[in-house]
């Protein structure tokens, strides 16, 4: 079967690469950088919401709780163990997240807290919004209610 060459030949979907050599982080007008950190910023926020549906199963204080690694890296399904204790302490803050170490993304986020078998980081700026932005406790850090 031949290709048609058609296909091929899209003068808006030429990259040159002296284009590429100037600007690595931008192919065809995408910033592919900025498009990876907003997806690891929800990224994060899918696993706290996750785990956060997870712990409504879990009733009981003191036992291990396992929760998934709410690192940036898409795809991460890691586990993550700590007491139910642990995680409420973590989830006083909409900006923190739970991590496994050497998942922490340092020029994103800062390390709070060092455990046995996880790390805290906060995220700062644009993804400190977002998460604040995605915090699924939202309505209970402010009393809003939905109407019945």
């Amino acid at each position: 079967m031949e290709a048609d060459s058609r296909a091929f030949d899209r003068p808006h979907a030429k990259t040159e690469v002296s284009d590429m050599a100037a600007s690595p982080a931008t192919v065809q007008g995408a910033d592919v950088a900025g498009a990876l950190e907003r997806a690891g910023r929800n990224n994060q926020s899918l696993c706290r919401f996750v785990n956060e549906q997870r712990l409504a199963d879990c009733s009981e204080k003191g036992r291990a709780f396992h929760a998934i690694c709410e690192c940036a890296t898409l795809g991460c399904t890691l586990a993550v163990t700590m007491t139910i204790e642990e995680y409420e302490w973590v989830r006083r803050f909409p900006t923190r997240f739970i991590v496994l170490p050497a998942h922490e993304r340092l020029d994103e986020e800062r390390v709070t807290h060092l455990a046995d078998g996880f790390v805290v980081v906060e995220k700062t700026g644009e993804g400190a919004r977002t998460a604040i932005r995605l915090d699924p406790r939202k309505q209970r850090r402010t009393g809003n209610r939905t109407p019945s």
